[in-house]
């Protein structure tokens, strides 16, 4: 992030204090952390998150992306919808589980 950019104060507060008000970054800069991208600018609320989070869990996505009506279902594969589960669900920020 430029040191210099208009945005720069208010990244910098954020860093500070956005978990003091519930607000976490959802996807953090863990070189570990796999699915998507590092984004300084995407917060997610956590008392919202985690009910999402859990509900997404506790449902049946397979069967959900599955369904016959959704228009280009047969092109994700058990493999596809495993990996994206498992990379860009449940490998968000762990502080919002």
């Amino acid at each position: 992030m430029k040191k210099n950019g208009i945005y720069h104060k208010l990244k910098n507060w954020l860093d500070k204090n956005s978990e003091r008000f519930g607000f976490y970054l959802t996807y953090n800069n863990d070189s570990n952390r796999k699915g998507f991208e590092y984004e300084p600018w995407h917060y997610s609320y956590k008392p919202s998150s985690l009910k999402y989070y859990n509900a997404l869990i506790d449902a049946d996505l397979k069967k959900i992306i599955n369904n016959p009506e959704l228009k280009g279902h047969h092109y994700f594969t058990e493999s596809f919808i495993n990996k994206y589960i498992s990379e860009n669900i449940m490998d968000i920020n762990p502080d919002l589980k």
